[in-house]
């Protein structure tokens, strides 16, 4: 008996300094979430803006990664890179209003025709082979210099978030580049190598190189330091970008400076 009291004593004891998680986890609303299935379109402009199937959001945007979802209490919880939640204003079979990020109210109405065409592009994203060849041929000290960039899409996804139209956050999405460079002098090559942004990461603040993309190279210009290139660090669909210099040597070594 005394065993079992202790047991027993002991039971109470763990179970109050490990409560249970279902205890403190709010319930998801599985009857809103039923009534958000389907396309929506934007009240005024009848522009399509989601279209929700199970958990996940679809956004029009072609650039958007789906988005997991759940509706909790009066609010739609989105899990993307960042979590981000919208008060409900109004939901019913088929309208569908809540505050954005801004605080401005966003109205939506389902789509009667359920068009999902705008989304098809969600189901697989393309992916480009292409690679784009460049060369330049220079002349330094009576000898000849030819150099060559070859940009190559790579599987590198790299992720933006943003803000849409109607005011939900978004991850944009964008596949990185591989640069490959060489330079000959004459017919004997002295330089090939793979540029990755990832080289360029110590020159570069982190909240923009997190989001940039090695986007181009070209040839600059030839001196007594060597054959340079120039590369771009640009965050797409934005204004801004780093250019970086690239000096391979006569000796065939790269060194790499920010250009002022």
């Amino acid at each position: 008996m005394r065993w079992l009291y202790v047991s027993a004593l002991m039971s109470v004891i763990l179970s109050s300094c490990f409560p249970s998680h279902t205890q403190n986890e709010k319930q998801e609303n599985e009857e809103a979430k039923h009534l958000l299935q389907g396309v929506w379109l934007d009240e005024l402009s009848d522009e399509p803006v989601m279209n929700v199937k199970g958990d996940t959001i679809y956004y029009s945007d072609v650039l958007s990664d789906p988005v997991f979802f759940k509706i909790i209490d009066d609010s739609l919880v989105t899990y993307g890179s960042v979590v981000n939640s919208y008060k409900i204003i109004k939901q019913g079979e088929f309208n569908f209003h809540f505050y954005a990020l801004s605080g401005e109210e966003v109205h939506l109405h389902k789509s009667e025709l359920n068009d999902t065409t705008s989304f098809i592009h969600r189901r697989e994203v393309p992916i480009y082979d292409n690679v784009l060849k460049k060369d330049s041929v220079v002349y330094f000290n009576d000898h000849r210099y030819h150099g060559y960039v070859y940009i190559n899409p790579s599987h590198f996804k790299v992720t933006k978030p943003t803000v849409s139209e109607s005011g939900m956050a978004m991850d944009n999405f964008y596949y990185d580049n591989i640069i490959h460079i060489c330079v000959y002098e004459g017919k004997e090559k002295i330089f090939a190598q793979d540029i990755t942004k990832q080289m360029f990461e110590s020159l570069i603040p982190h909240d923009f190189f997190q989001y940039a993309i090695l986007s181009d190279m070209d040839f600059d210009k030839i001196d007594a330091r060597g054959y340079h290139f120039q590369a771009n660090l640009c965050v797409p669909d934005d204004a801004s970008c780093y250019l970086i210099n690239l000096i391979v040597s006569p000796e065939g070594t790269i060194n790499y400076e920010m250009v002022n």
